[in-house]
């Protein structure tokens, strides 16, 4: 149908709506890539780079939709495309980055033609690097530092390196993540003077572990509780005879160790969180650790 309305009216493939978007823009969302075909036929170069009224061409579309094909094909249809940026001074690969389509990613840092988008700056002074850490997307991060091209030390208008910014995650995994990660790679914080730094002192650290300690506390017991229960509670219920209905079902048995584990365990855990917070011994941070 696109196809027969365009060799119909070719006019069509350059029309804009009230938000400036073109049917390649619709194309490059959908990411349906016989219909971007069709529309690329009746489409001079030019065209694809018209931008919507937030600055976005049909790549930054794509990019941000995770069409790793659509983009393939929008660049090699356009090769000049891949310079545009939009109202934020955002490369395609920035939207790439800050959703977190490793794919595309991984497209760019493989395409010489696209290396010098890679250590790229919007108009707050962002990297995708920087983009990628503030959305703890770790596998783009790697993919970016995997290149060998990107610079991981690379500061903002804020004056944040990709490493500063990981202050802000949120996630701890992730945030231990990116830090081997960065780390790896040479990455530093901003320069900051040294008696300007805010430094954990030991009471700092024994009320950090007190606290924590308090919290796991309570998870362990109610993991306790919870164990306890279902030992009485058991899957299928109980017969006349006062005995297990599913008492020698490999499930059953399986679920009686696990719940076991899970009770002991969390009843140690327990044990030695509460000998941890009591104790100021030495051995209280062991226990803590082993918890």
């Amino acid at each position: 149908m696109v196809s027969l309305l365009l060799q119909w009216k070719p006019t069509l493939a350059t029309k804009v709506d009230s938000s400036k978007s073109t049917p390649l823009h619709f194309a490059s969302s959908d990411g349906d890539c016989s219909i971007i075909q069709a529309i690329l036929t009746h489409l001079p170069r030019s065209a694809t780079n018209i931008q919507d009224n937030k600055g976005l061409s049909p790549l930054h579309i794509a990019a941000l939709m995770g069409h790793t094909e659509t983009v393939r094909m929008l660049l090699q249809f356009s090769p000049a495309s891949a310079d545009i940026c939009d109202n934020q001074g955002q490369s395609f690969l920035h939207a790439a980055a800050m959703k977190g389509h490793s794919s595309i990613i991984s497209y760019a840092v493989k395409n010489s033609m696209l290396k010098h988008l890679l250590n790229a700056q919007d108009k707050e002074g962002n990297t995708p690097l920087h983009l990628a850490v503030v959305v703890e997307e770790c596998k783009v991060v790697s993919k970016l530092l995997s290149s060998g091209e990107v610079h991981a030390n690379i500061m903002n208008n804020a004056g944040h390196t990709p490493s500063d910014i990981i202050k802000r995650c949120k996630g701890f995994h992730s945030m231990v993540s990116l830090v081997v990660k960065l780390h790896e790679s040479g990455a530093q914080f901003q320069p900051q003077r040294q008696d300007l730094i805010e430094k954990w002192n030991a009471q700092d650290i024994m009320k950090w572990r007190d606290n924590t300690s308090k919290n796991l506390a309570v998870v362990s017991t109610l993991i306790a509780t919870i164990a306890f229960a279902a030992a009485f509670n058991v899957p299928g219920s109980y017969g006349d005879d006062g005995k297990a209905n599913l008492a020698g079902d490999p499930m059953y048995n399986a679920f009686l160790i696990l719940d076991t584990i899970s009770m002991v365990t969390s009843v140690v855990a327990t044990i030695l969180l509460v000998y941890g917070r009591a104790s100021r011994s030495h051995r209280s941070w062991l226990s803590f650790v082993i918890s």
